[in-house]
């Protein structure tokens, strides 16, 4: 991971300060004696911001910055309590085991009263006006707030991490807003669409009349959106699918996605107790266990940094609407993991 070492702070800072702090601190060495750094190439400028303070800002950012030189500024919004609006450091991270190398700088605001509902203003002289601006944020997204409107406008791009399927209608533009639990979800959605990989088996993808997902008392929204995705790429409507709550070990997440074609025939992904493997059928038989696992939220911020936009997700998340908005089809919770 990378090493951060603190260049600047101030407990009562202003956004002028900042600024300077930032050009001055760029043409210091990395360390005593070391000579002064070249200009820095970046990637990005990725914005964390977070109700209160959590650590997850700094961590994302270190682990990141291996693989994405960014400045990263990482806001805290804090309440009102008396102490000081803006309180800011600079730290910057160097390359493990390479201590002159410089790959990313961090800006640490922590920001109260009024201007934490009005970011725009604050950050916008700190973003590097030549490279992409990506926010994230961290924790549940106030997504219709206008705080998060003002970030929308401010970036080029936005993550956050969904977690109820009553957020799902409340998504602005997902041709710029990325979910990191759509992205995590990946493994399952390989598993599924290989299931019709073998050339006999292709044309019954085009044969599904109905989708059953089981998901864990916490895996209401993945159950959506894997449904949604599902209902999307094979032109269903909401009617057919249907969620299923299970009980029992393990069966916090996804437990299961089965796809029956109008013959009667189904196809099967069914997840192991502690969700890190699949067993596969299909109606000649059942397949080899393969390693299922979802991604790390880490992992999958890697491949929204690294990539455009998944053309996937706006059609997937419009289904998820579509059977969030039917509302449920499942009555009560069935004990087990399975059927």
């Amino acid at each position: 991971m990378a090493h951060p070492r603190l260049v600047w702070q101030s407990e009562d800072a202003s956004l002028g300060a900042i600024e300077e702090a930032l050009r001055r601190t760029a043409l210091q060495p990395a360390e005593a004696g070391a000579p002064t750094p070249p200009p820095r190439s970046r990637a990005l400028t990725l914005v964390m911001v977070a109700d209160g303070e959590d650590e997850r800002r700094a961590d994302a950012a270190a682990r990141l910055a291996l693989r994405h030189p960014l400045r990263a500024i990482l806001v805290a919004r804090l309440p009102a309590d008396g102490g000081p609006a803006l309180s800011a450091r600079i730290r910057r991270h160097n390359h493990p085991g390479q201590g002159s190398a410089v790959i990313a700088e961090e800006v640490d605001l922590r920001v109260r009263g009024e201007l934490a509902d009005h970011l725009g203003q604050l950050l916008s002289p700190l973003l590097l006006s030549e490279l992409p601006a990506v926010f994230w944020w961290v924790g549940t997204p106030p997504l219709r707030s206008p705080v998060f409107a003002e970030l929308c406008q401010l970036c080029d791009r936005g993550v956050i991490e969904l977690r109820d399927p009553g957020d799902l209608a409340a998504v602005p533009d997902p041709g710029r807003i990325a979910d990191v639990t759509w992205h995590r979800q990946a493994p399952w959605r390989d598993k599924v669409a290989g299931l019709f990989d073998p050339p006999d088996h292709r044309a019954a993808a085009g044969e599904v009349r109905s989708v059953e997902i089981a998901h864990g008392a916490a895996g209401g929204l993945g159950g959506h959106l894997l449904g949604g995705w599902i209902a999307s790429r094979l032109g269903l409507g909401p009617a057919a699918v249907r969620l299923r709550e299970v009980e029992g070990a393990g069966a916090h997440g996804l437990t299961e996605a089965a796809l029956t074609t109008g013959a009667g025939h189904t196809y099967r992904v069914r997840a192991s107790a502690n969700g890190e493997y699949a067993t596969c059928h299909r109606p000649d038989g059942r397949l080899p266990r393969v390693r299922l696992g979802a991604l790390t939220v880490g992992e999958a911020m890697d491949h929204i940094l690294a990539g455009p936009a998944d053309p996937l997700w706006p059609p997937a998340l419009e289904a998820a609407r579509d059977i969030a908005a039917a509302g449920p089809r499942a009555a009560g919770a069935e004990p087990g993991g399975g059927r």
